[in-house]
C-alpha cells in the first residue's frame, strides 16, 4: 500500500525577480511510491486573489516548462498540484513571481544626473546610473499597492553605492548594493503594509557615489 505523496518543485537559475516580462517556468514532478503518478497541474492566481485556475496539467511525471506571458508590474503566483494512484497528494508551496516596472518605463521621473546603460544581465538588458554630484540625482515613481521593492544589480561593483528611499518625503531607509552578494536583478529594498487604495510617491535618491536602479516591483 503506498502512502507517499509525489514529489513537486520548482527550480530554476531565478527565484524572485525574472529578466524579462516574458519567462520560463522550470518545475518537477515524480512519484517518489510504489503506485505511480495519477496526474499533475499547475495552477495559476494573480496576486492578491484567492481562487486558482489550471494553466496546464499532464500524467507523465518528469522535468517540465510552461511559458508565462506577463506585463511590467504583474505579480503571479502558481503552485503545482499532483496525485498519485492510491490517492495520495501534493501540493508545492506558493511561488510567487513579480515582474519589475522597467527603469526605462516613462510612468518613473527621472531628475538630472541619470544616465540609461545597456547591461544583458539587467530586468529587459538595461539599466540607469545615478551620480551624486547632482544635488543629488533623484528618480520618483507613483504607486498604489500594498508593498514594493527596489530592483539593482549587488556585489563588489557597487562597493561604495548608497540609495536613500522615501516614501511621501518620509525617509524609510538606505540601502547599500555593494554589500550584498554579485548578483543580477536582486531586491536590494522593501516595504510592506501600505493601504492599497492609496496613491503613494515613492522618490529614490542617490546618498554616495553612483547608484544602480533596475526596476522597481509593487504588488
Amino acid at each position: 500500500h503506498d502512502i507517499t505523496a509525489p514529489f513537486a518543485t520548482f527550480f530554476g537559475s531565478w527565484t524572485v525577480v525574472p529578466p524579462a516580462p516574458e519567462y520560463d517556468l522550470h518545475f518537477s514532478v515524480s512519484d517518489v511510491g510504489n503506485s505511480g503518478l495519477a496526474s499533475w497541474r499547475l495552477e495559476h492566481r494573480s496576486f492578491g486573489e484567492t481562487a486558482w485556475s489550471v494553466l496546464a496539467s499532464e500524467a507523465a511525471g518528469g522535468s517540465k516548462t510552461y511559458h508565462q506571458i506577463a506585463t511590467q508590474g504583474d505579480s503571479d503566483q502558481f503552485r503545482i498540484v499532483a496525485t498519485d494512484r492510491q490517492g495520495n497528494r501534493t501540493v508545492t508551496p506558493v511561488r510567487t513571481v513579480s515582474v519589475p516596472i522597467d527603469d526605462t518605463n516613462v510612468a518613473l521621473t527621472y531628475s538630472d544626473g541619470w544616465s540609461a546603460f545597456g547591461l544583458t544581465s539587467a530586468f529587459l538588458g538595461t539599466l540607469h546610473l545615478g551620480d551624486d554630484d547632482v544635488l543629488p540625482a533623484s528618480v520618483t515613481y507613483t504607486f498604489s499597492g500594498s508593498y514594493f521593492a527596489i530592483v539593482a544589480p549587488t556585489g563588489n561593483d557597487w562597493i561604495d553605492s548608497k540609495g536613500s528611499v522615501f516614501v511621501d518625503g518620509i525617509h524609510l531607509g538606505d540601502f547599500f548594493p555593494g554589500n550584498l552578494l554579485e548578483g543580477s536583478r536582486r531586491i536590494v529594498f522593501s516595504r510592506s503594509g501600505f493601504d492599497p487604495d492609496v496613491s503613494r510617491t515613492l522618490r529614490l535618491a542617490v546618498a554616495n557615489v553612483q547608484l544602480p536602479l533596475d526596476g522597481i516591483i509593487v504588488r
